[in-house]
C-alpha cells in the first residue's frame, strides 16, 4: 500500500510540474521582424507606386536600386528569422515573399518594362503575403 501511495504522489507531482510548464509551437513575438516587414512593405509599395505612374512601366534600369534595397532588407529578415527557434511558419512566409518578389523582378528585368495589367496582381500578391506575416507576428505579441 505504501508503494502505491508513493507512486501516486510521484505521478501527481509529475503531472503538476508538466501542467505548469509552457510548450511553444511558434516563436515569440519579434519586434525587429514586425518593424522590418513593415519597412519592407513601405519600400515595395513605393516601388509599385512608381511603376504604376505609366503604362508601360518605367524601365527596369531606372528602378533597379529600389529592387536592390528591397532584396537587401528581405535577406536580413530571412537571416534573422532563420536563426530563431520554432519559427518555421514565419520562415515559410518570408520564403513565399522572396519568391514573389524574385518572380516579379525577373519578369521586369527580362522584359525591361511591364504593362500595368501585370503590376496590380503582383502588388496584391506581395501585400497579401506581408499581411499574413504581420498578422502572425501580432498574434504572437498578443499571446
Amino acid at each position: 500500500m505504501r508503494a502505491v501511495s508513493r507512486i501516486a504522489v510521484a505521478i501527481t507531482l509529475w503531472a503538476g510540474l508538466v501542467s505548469c510548464s509552457t510548450v511553444r509551437f511558434v516563436s515569440e513575438y519579434d519586434e525587429a521582424t514586425d518593424r522590418g516587414v513593415t519597412a519592407l512593405q513601405q519600400k515595395a509599395s513605393a516601388l509599385f507606386d512608381k511603376l504604376e505612374t505609366s503604362d508601360p512601366t518605367p524601365a527596369y534600369e531606372t528602378v533597379s536600386a529600389q529592387y536592390d534595397n528591397i532584396r537587401h532588407d528581405l535577406s536580413t529578415l530571412v537571416l534573422r528569422n532563420s536563426a530563431r527557434d520554432t519559427n518555421d511558419l514565419t520562415n515559410r512566409q518570408l520564403d513565399l515573399l522572396k519568391q514573389a518578389l524574385d518572380r516579379f523582378e525577373s519578369l521586369h528585368k527580362q522584359n525591361r518594362t511591364l504593362h500595368l495589367a501585370v503590376v496590380g496582381p503582383a502588388r496584391d500578391e506581395i501585400d497579401t503575403i506581408v499581411r499574413a506575416i504581420l498578422k502572425l507576428e501580432l498574434k504572437k505579441k498578443a499571446a
